[in-house]
C-alpha cells in the first residue's frame, strides 16, 4: 500500500543524481553547514505534488521543466521512493523546501531528515 507521508528536512542532501550512483555519500551537494544529524535518510526522485497526485504521477525528465515551473511558483516538492510512497517536503523550521530542493528536481537523492507518518 503506498503511504503519504511527511519527511522533515534536516538541511542536507547527502547525495544527489550521479554522484549517488557512482559514490554514495560524496559530492552530492551540502544544502547547510550546520545540519544536525537525522532519524532516518530516505532515497527518491524530487516531483512537484501537485502533478504528482493531482495529474496521474507525473515525474521524470520529460516532465523536469514543468516541476521546476509549479516549485518556483509555490507548490511544494515531494520525494518519491522506489515503491511509489510519497514523502512530502518541509525544513525543520517548517518553512517550504522547495527552492533547496529545485536543483534536484526530476532526480534521485539521498537525503536525511525525520519522516512523519500519516494516519
Amino acid at each position: 500500500m503506498k503511504t503519504f507521508s511527511y519527511l522533515i528536512l534536516s538541511g542536507t542532501v547527502i547525495a544527489g543524481t550521479a554522484a549517488y550512483a557512482q559514490h554514495e555519500g560524496h559530492g552530492g551537494g551540502n544544502m547547510a553547514h550546520d545540519a544536525a544529524p537525522a532519524a532516518d535518510t530516505l532515497v527518491g526522485e524530487v516531483v512537484d505534488t501537485a502533478c504528482f497526485v493531482g495529474m496521474g504521477g507525473q515525474r521524470g525528465g520529460d516532465h523536469k521543466v514543468c516541476a521546476i515551473d509549479c516549485i518556483t511558483k509555490g507548490i511544494d516538492p515531494s520525494i518519491v521512493d522506489a515503491s511509489g510512497n510519497v514523502y512530502l517536503t518541509m525544513m525543520k523550521d517548517h518553512t517550504p523546501a522547495g527552492m533547496r530542493l529545485l536543483p534536484y528536481v526530476s532526480k534521485k537523492i539521498k537525503i536525511s531528515g525525520k519522516i512523519k507518518k500519516s494516519k
